[in-house]
Formats: C-alpha cells, structure tokens, sequence
C-alpha cells in the first residue's frame, strides 16, 4: 500500500470475493483490510468501494491493482463520490467515499475478478495531518486537472488544484504540473520533491474503456522538480490512448507510527538469478534494521519479491509494469505469503499487451500494520 509517511488516513482491502452476490455489502478478509473499507459487487466486472475514517472533503488518493492467476486486469471506471452511509455491523453511519471498480479480461469484456485496493487520505479532523516527502493527484485525458480550482500555467501546464484529489507535502504546497506531450503521452513535474534518490509512484487509470497507465523512473536534481513520465494504452497492441489517470508520489517509504511499516522496489532485471532492485527503499517495524528486498524469476512473466523483515498480514501489496520503449505491458499481484527464511514473499505477474506472459521491469510497494519479522 502506498502510504504518505506520516499521520493522515490510511485504508486498504483484498477483495477476495469476486462473486459476492450483487449489491451486497460484504467485510474483506479481516487479515487484509482497515477497518474502514468495505465492498459492494456492483454487476459484471464491477464493484465500488466504500471507505471511511477521513475527510471525503478533502483531498485524498487511490490506488487499485488485480490479483490471481489469469491476465485480467482492473482499473477505476468512474471518479469517487462522497456520500452518506450506515455500514456493516456495528453499524455506525457517517460520511465515507465510494470507489468504483472496473476489470476485464484479455479481450477487453468485462470479468469478475479479484482485486488489491489501497487509499491514502486526509484524517477526519486533519488529525493526525498528513505529511510527506509525498505527492498525488488525479488528471484529466487532455493534461487539466479534475480538482476543483486549477489553474492553467503561462508555459501551457496545468496545475493540479486545491480539490479532492490534490496534495503536496514540500514546504509552501507548490502544486504539481502535468503536461500532455500527445496522445497518451504526459510527463509530471512535482515542485520541492526533488533529491538525489528519487521515489516511487503508482498510477490508475480513470474512466470508462480498457485503457491502462504505467509510468517511468523519476528523474530529478536535488534542487529540481521530480519528473515522471506516463504513458497510457488501449487493450491491444501499444497504441496510446487519452485517459484520466490518478497518481501517487512517495519519496521514501517511512513507518507511520510504531505498529506501521512498509518497503518498496523498482525491479529493473527481468532475471531469474535473485538481486537488489534498483532504488530499493525499505523500512520495517525494527528502526534500526530495515531489512532488504531481493527480486527473482520464477519463469517468463513470473516474479517473486522478498521482503526480509516484514510480516505478510494484515498489508496490502501494488505492482505495476515500469515504462517502456515497446510499451503495453500490465503487472498484477498473484499472492502474497510468509517466507521461510522470514518476512514476506510478493509473488507477481506480467503481460504484454495481448495477455501474454512477458519479462518487464516493475515497481512493487508493500504496506501496512503489521508488526516486525515474521
């Protein structure tokens, strides 16, 4: 999961049951989800989210990958809403945002699928605050921003706003720019971010279609913006394709509190033989000893991800296929369980754009609260 570093609203959820029964409310797996996110199998392929414990006025950021053995893949078919709603045992009524859901298989029909959801948001109360070095915002096909209040810059850039979907932690709050090069094409400036060791981001898709984003290594000077290119493609082939997206930027993965945790990976070898990732970011429950992660191959598109010192419940797992010249590639989450030699094992898939199994460089996060080793 995807978390700022410090204070905010944290939720996540394993949807695990893909054929729950239409409009049902159902609680996920109790070792995989907060206890403020609950699911709602909306049709065919659908499903909405309901979350709660922070402010669904202000800004916040979601993230959602598929989970199991087949090449489906999931992304968000419409923006969230805020409303108001009693939920599950115990009952207790309030105003929580609603996700929704979208996933298809390789032909691009819609499928019943598994899926991985993770949210980052402003505390009810704005307490704990969020804090950062973090990022994230959602877009619009054509570079605008959806947040409430953007504004267009002289060099043709859109800030992200001071909406829902909009957050920067540098000093002063300088808001992101997104600039739309062509289609499916865009690269993401995010001012007082940069360092030497740049982090990580996720993106999802927004909008109706089957349209799926990756993006590539950021890129930045100590004293630059932090840059990010996405690229964004229809089902089949590499053709690139206009769409909202939403995006997530953490500099460092860092403990929230004491019972937090988390660790990160940029999985630059499509090899069998066990390494370091490249920009390899960790924290675990011990402060002083983070532990490691250590990618290998288990067969073409099959990875595995290790992370030394961390237990594998209660968390939440992203991956996504890094960006490439050849394009079209979509990583999804196959398990994740505890290893024998301690911590947690990421078991991970990769496609082409077709659906094929392929080798492709990803970016995995693992995160949660969970206490220490194994």
């Amino acid at each position: 999961m995807a978390k700022i570093s410090t204070g905010g609203s944290q939720q996540f959820a394993w949807a695990e049951r893909e054929d729950a029964p239409l409009r049902e409310v159902y609680v996920p797996h109790a070792e995989y989800r907060s206890p403020s996110a609950f699911v709602v199998h909306e049709g065919g392929g659908e499903y909405s989210l309901i979350v709660g414990s922070h402010n669904t006025f202000h800004y916040y950021q979601a993230q959602v990958v598929a989970y199991g053995r087949n090449n489906t893949r999931c992304k968000f078919f419409k923006r969230p809403t805020p409303e108001w709603v009693t939920l599950p045992p115990p009952g207790v009524s309030g105003w929580c945002t609603r996700f929704y859901v979208s996933c298809t298989n390789v032909s691009g029909a819609a499928v019943d699928s598994k899926f991985v959801f993770s949210f980052s948001g402003v505390a009810i109360n704005d307490t704990p605050r969020l804090a950062g070095p973090a990022a994230f915002f959602e877009t619009a096909a054509d570079g605008t921003a959806i947040a409430r209040n953007y504004e267009r810059t002289s060099d043709g850039s859109y800030t992200t706003g001071r909406g829902w979907m909009s957050f920067n932690s540098s000093s002063g709050n300088p808001l992101p720019t997104i600039r739309r090069r062509s289609a499916g094409n865009y690269l993401v400036s995010i001012p007082g971010l940069g360092t030497p060791n740049p982090g990580l981001a996720q993106v999802t898709a927004l909008g109706s279609g089957t349209t799926h984003c990756v993006t590539g290594s950021p890129y930045s000077l100590a004293d630059s913006p932090t840059t990010l290119r996405v690229a964004v493609y229809g089902w089949a082939g590499s053709t690139r394709a206009d769409t909202d997206f939403v995006l997530n930027y953490d500099q460092y993965v860092t403990r929230i509190a004491n019972d937090y945790q988390g660790a990160r990976a940029h999985a630059d070898k499509p090899f069998s033989v066990p390494y370091a990732p490249r920009r390899s970011y960790n924290s675990g429950a011990i402060a002083d000893d983070p532990g490691t992660n250590t990618a290998s191959g288990r067969g073409t598109g099959l990875y595995n991800m290790h992370h030394s010192k961390i237990r594998s419940t209660p968390n939440s797992a992203w991956v996504g296929a890094a960006y490439s010249a050849t394009g079209g590639n979509y990583c999804k989450i196959e398990s994740w369980v505890p290893s024998s030699s301690g911590g947690t094992i990421v078991h991970i898939r990769c496609y082409d754009a077709q659906g094929n199994p392929v080798n492709s460089e990803y970016f995995e996060t693992f995160q949660g609260p969970g206490i220490g080793p194994s």
